[in-house]
């Protein structure tokens, strides 16, 4: 499976939301973490239960997912979920992933570099593996840029197939810092197999490009404050 900058709501020449979403034309605000979003529809979802950290869900139906997806052809589905969470994007970390230490080696995926950490060494099987951008499960690909950054903090924890051919199934889970504070953090998720058929897998060569799309679609729903 598969968000670039805010458009001012007054330079919008449509309505906000589309006819067949329940809170058209005009959207309803709703607020994470001290910040405000509008949304289309009660397909979004907003709220804590016991154990999970607060969230806003990005349904990839809705018409603010559509629109972003205009503008990146490259991207056929996307889907987000904004989550309040205190995540450390340093490594090695203290604060989340604490049993992912080690040091497995750096992956290169759309050009970035990513350090890959794990909770113990890699086999002499799995680091052949490692070397064909094929993953075990566990490590986590932490963006690591080389000079200037071009794209925000994120993490990635992937297994499976990101770069072979003929490709095989891969599952790879992505948390992308969404403000300053660290505070803020869009999660989302790729996942394929031969099995779906005609789907194509994802060409991880375009996460940077997916990823500007993810920060697009919660960019477009953010408000500055709550008029």
């Amino acid at each position: 499976m598969w968000f670039a900058l805010s458009i001012p709501l007054a330079a919008q020449a449509e309505p906000y939301c589309n006819s067949k979403e329940r809170f058209a034309p005009d959207g309803k605000v709703v607020e994470l973490g001290g910040r405000y979003f509008k949304i289309c529809d009660q397909k979004y979802q907003i709220g804590a239960d016991r154990g999970v950290d607060p969230f806003l869900d990005m349904p990839f139906s809705s018409s603010h997912v559509t629109r972003v997806l205009q503008d990146y052809s490259e991207i056929r589905f996307l889907w987000g979920r904004l989550i309040l969470r205190d995540l450390d994007f340093e490594y090695p970390s203290d604060k989340n992933y604490t049993t992912s230490k080690i040091y497995l080696g750096d992956m290169i995926l759309a050009g970035a570099r990513y350090k890959a950490y794990g909770s113990k060494p890699l086999s002499e099987a799995n680091a052949a593996f490692f070397e064909k951008g094929i993953l075990p499960t566990g490590p986590l690909l932490v963006y690591a840029p080389i000079g200037e950054a071009h794209m925000k903090p994120h993490i990635l924890s992937c297994s499976g197939d990101l770069r072979g051919s003929p490709r095989q199934p891969y599952d790879c889970h992505i948390k992308l810092m969404f403000d300053g504070e660290k505070r803020l953090v869009a999660d989302t998720r790729l996942l394929w197999s031969p099995v779906f058929g005609d789907v194509e897998p994802f060409d991880f060569d375009n996460l940077h490009i997916f990823l500007n799309a993810l920060i697009a679609v919660f960019e477009s729903i953010e408000m500055t404050d709550a008029g």
